[in-house]
């Protein structure tokens, strides 16, 4: 485990946006450390047919989190005091859908956390923000601060130690699943 190390954080911070290699347990540990910290709900992203949407207190409650070979989910993530917006979208064949999303919550971060299909494939994920306000800034900075802990910092992904452990071990960590082997990520 890496030791933590503040201007690597703040660095980490400013780029709004943290893409990362991780396991179920890589994972876990950080976002048990920032709920730590933090009073955090989760939202899935996404449009929907209804409004009605359920919000998780906790990421261990959230559908299908890295389910081997579950489809990427997006989560919005949001602080105990923010009130989730949930905006219609008219469609051009009629009707209307839901989205949740950061155009009408800001304060958010959004939490994809990639895909563990077995234990020789796992897909990115990252956590970011398109907000660049107080409780936006403070989600990106908690989240950082637990990356930073105890993952370490390969290329421009950050890689859990599980994760690390399964490219030592030949496993493919690539940002899709149709990605060609020529863009996964190698420790050389």
């Amino acid at each position: 485990m890496r030791r933590y190390d503040r201007a690597r954080t703040l660095k980490l911070v400013q780029s709004q946006s943290i893409h990362f290699f991780a396991t179920k347990d890589d994972l876990s540990a950080v976002l048990i450390a920032v709920e730590a910290r933090l009073d955090v709900s989760y939202v899935e992203c996404g449009l929907f047919d209804a409004a009605d949407t359920q919000t998780f207190s906790t990421f261990q409650t959230l559908p299908d989190f890295y389910a081997a070979g579950a489809r990427e989910r997006r989560f919005l993530v949001l602080l105990g005091k923010c009130h989730l917006s949930i905006r219609e979208v008219p469609q051009r064949r009629g009707g209307v859908k839901y989205a949740v999303d950061q155009l009408a919550n800001p304060g958010t971060a959004v939490l994809k956390p990639g895909v563990e299909f077995n234990e020789s494939l796992l897909i990115a994920g990252d956590f970011g923000t398109v907000h660049n306000d107080e409780d936006a800034s403070l989600l990106i900075q908690a989240f950082a601060t637990e990356v930073n802990r105890g993952f370490e910092h390969i290329k421009s992904y950050w890689v859990g130690p599980e994760a690390r452990t399964r490219i030592e071990c030949g496993a493919r960590l690539t940002s899709s699943v149709h990605s060609p082997k020529d863009y996964d990520l190698t420790m050389g």
